[in-house]
């Protein structure tokens, strides 16, 4: 499964940075000293599909649209920094 790293800076209304590894999100973090969270994203599928599929997670019958766009899971990997600190 490959996945990309998702950086949401506080107070972000959208991403602020996509990675392809973690420790190039930390560099970068770092070297910014930027403060939210990093978060792993499955590659050609919602979180909502990827938890079902793995498991994580029972799906419902027919979810709504609405319900699979905003859909998250505490189950995808995710690394909280303040001011580049790893918190």
């Amino acid at each position: 499964m490959a996945f990309v790293y998702v950086f949401h800076g506080d107070g972000a209304r959208f991403a602020a940075a996509v990675y392809s590894t973690v420790e190039a999100a930390k560099a970068d973090i770092g070297s910014n000293r930027m403060s939210g969270i990093l978060t792993a994203y499955p590659l050609d599928q919602t979180v909502y599909a990827h938890v079902v599929k793995e498991g994580l997670f029972e799906g419902k019958d027919d979810p709504e649209p609405r319900y699979i766009q905003r859909f998250t899971s505490a189950y995808m990997g995710h690394l909280h920094f303040v001011n580049r600190v790893l918190a």
